[in-house]
């Protein structure tokens, strides 16, 4: 994916725009998938077998963890042949990877429907332009640093290429999972663009934003499995909170308007629910009382 490609992008419409940029994506993979099975009954048969291993395969990892996966245990947990498996997936990075890339798949999604619930707060409640660029960056950066806390095997799963030094996939895999994430770059970016438009931040390159911001939730999240420790300070889940303040105030943001977008979204959202029972990032269909 050329940088070129999500600069433009970034110039569309938050919502909107970015549904566009989906709906284009998944026609595109749509087309590539018709293209190498045939279409018809055979491949939606196919598409469901994989579906089946990738949800069953996701069950054994939540329960297990990654390091006790195999795909011997998946065959048994479908009672198959491990040779059937290997029909679909030819290693256990390659199940890996495609439960890597639908999870992302997901995210972006996820994250798409969020932004629309905002957008549908923000037209009925009226709210300034600038607050609302602020807090759409401020939703997308807190739903994915909750995610972490909520979800942990899922977020391992989307991390799973950064969160070691060590290269476990060889670089043609590796550029799958980068492709599989520019969609939600490019959502964030344009929601960057959108707030420097609006003056809530200064202008600024969005791309880069975009990196510099989950490249820093990425770091702290990952000191969560710290947080069973007496570590004077290690609190993750305000650490998330004051990175993302600060790198907003560094771009311009005043903590006042900071604090203000940060209110509109968690007014906005429905009561969280316990972890694991809840996917998607939620927005209330109706606006909250006392909102402007």
């Amino acid at each position: 994916m050329e940088m070129n490609e999500i600069h433009y992008m970034s110039q569309v419409h938050c919502a909107n725009g970015v549904r566009q940029m989906n709906d284009f994506l998944d026609t595109r993979e749509r087309e590539a998938d018709t293209r190498a099975t045939g279409g018809g009954r055979r491949a939606r048969a196919r598409a469901a077998r994989i579906e089946a291993y990738l949800d069953a395969a996701m069950e054994l990892i939540d329960r297990d963890g990654f390091e006790a996966f195999t795909v011997a245990r998946l065959a048994a947990q479908m009672d198959v042949a491990v040779g059937a498996l290997y029909r679909y997936f030819p290693s256990k990075d390659a199940l890996l990877l495609a439960l890597q890339r639908r999870e992302l798949g997901r995210l972006a999604r996820e994250f798409d429907a969020l932004l629309a619930g905002l957008e549908r707060q923000f037209v009925e409640r009226r709210v300034e332009p600038g607050t609302a660029a602020l807090a759409r960056v401020v939703a997308l950066a807190d739903s994915y640093r909750e995610l972490a806390r909520r979800n942990p095997t899922r977020f391992g799963l989307l991390t799973r290429v950064l969160s070691t030094t060590r290269i476990v996939l060889r670089d043609p895999e590796a550029q799958q999972v980068v492709d599989a994430a520019a969609p939600i770059w490019r959502l964030v970016a344009a929601c960057f663009e959108r707030a420097s438009e609006s003056g809530a931040l200064q202008p600024g390159d969005p791309v880069t934003r975009t990196l510099t911001i989950w490249a820093g939730l990425q770091g702290v999240l990952q000191l969560r499995k710290l947080e069973r420790l007496e570590a004077p300070g290690l609190e993750v889940d305000r650490l998330g909170r004051e990175l993302i303040d600060a790198l907003l105030g560094g771009w311009g943001a005043g903590p006042e308007q900071i604090a203000a977008a940060r209110s509109l979204f968690e007014q906005a959202r429905v009561p969280a629910e316990p972890p694991g029972e809840r996917e998607g990032f939620e927005i209330s269909s109706q606006p909250s009382e006392g909102g402007n």
